[in-house]
């Protein structure tokens, strides 16, 4: 049976509209599934580098 870490995180309103208009028009940006997986990402990697393990704000 294969382990898997789990991640949750929620992306409000505001964080879409805002991928989105980043997006808009231009065929050079990811999708907004690769964006929000990235962001993602980053807030894990931060979370590994702080002491006691607190989310920071990304």
């Amino acid at each position: 049976m294969t382990n898997f870490n789990r991640f949750a995180m929620r992306s409000d309103e505001d964080f879409i509209r805002k991928v989105d208009s980043m997006r808009m028009g231009r065929e050079d940006f990811p999708s907004r599934a690769q964006i929000v997986r990235e962001a993602v990402e980053a807030a894990y990697a931060a979370k590994e580098k702080t002491p006691g393990g607190q989310t920071p704000r990304v």
